[in-house]
Order: structure tokens, then C-alpha cells, then sequence
């Protein structure tokens, strides 16, 4: 697959950067992250990630990579309109 160049960064001159994840890379962990974070919010999760990933069939067209990341973010944000307010989930993150 090739690098839409809007998927690269750009620099202070204007020249893309090129990126080491494809578009459809970027969307699958989007996806992935996601629905991950909807995990954590239904089980409560206080100290870990939960033990489960989201894998992309490697054949999948862009059009369903983005499919699968719009399905995840709406599980989440199904997640968060049912959650009670006061929960929290445990998400890594510098001190």
C-alpha cells in the first residue's frame, strides 16, 4: 500500500515527512485503541489493559479499515452514554 500524503506529517517548509504506518495501519490502531478503550470503560479495568487485541484481515479495503474504526468508535462512545459518570479506566500515561 502506498502513503496517501495526507497522511504524512508536514514540516516548517512544507515538505511531507514520510511516515513509518500506511493510512490504513493508522486507522487499524484507531480501531484498535478505540474499542480498547470502550474494554476498559464496561470492565472497570483499574490497573491493567485488558488482554485483548483487534486484528485487521490484511486483505480488508480501506473502506472497510475505516468501517471497523467508525464501528469502534461508536461501541465507545456507547460505552461512555451508558458508563456511570464517577467510573474511571486505567489508561497508561507519563506521570
Amino acid at each position: 500500500m502506498t502513503r496517501h500524503p495526507a497522511c504524512g506529517a508536514a514540516t516548517s517548509t512544507g515538505q511531507p515527512v514520510p511516515l513509518e504506518w500506511s493510512c490504513q495501519q493508522t486507522a487499524t490502531h484507531i480501531g484498535h485503541d478505540l474499542l480498547a478503550y470502550a474494554g476498559q470503560l464496561v470492565a472497570s479495568q483499574a490497573d491493567a489493559y485488558l488482554p485483548f487485541d483487534l486484528r485487521v484481515r490484511p486483505t480488508a479495503s480501506p473502506a472497510e479499515v475505516l468501517q471497523m474504526a467508525t464501528a469502534c468508535g461508536r461501541l465507545l462512545g456507547s460505552a461512555l452514554a451508558t458508563a456511570d459518570r464517577s467510573l474511571r479506566a486505567w489508561h497508561w500515561g507519563p506521570v
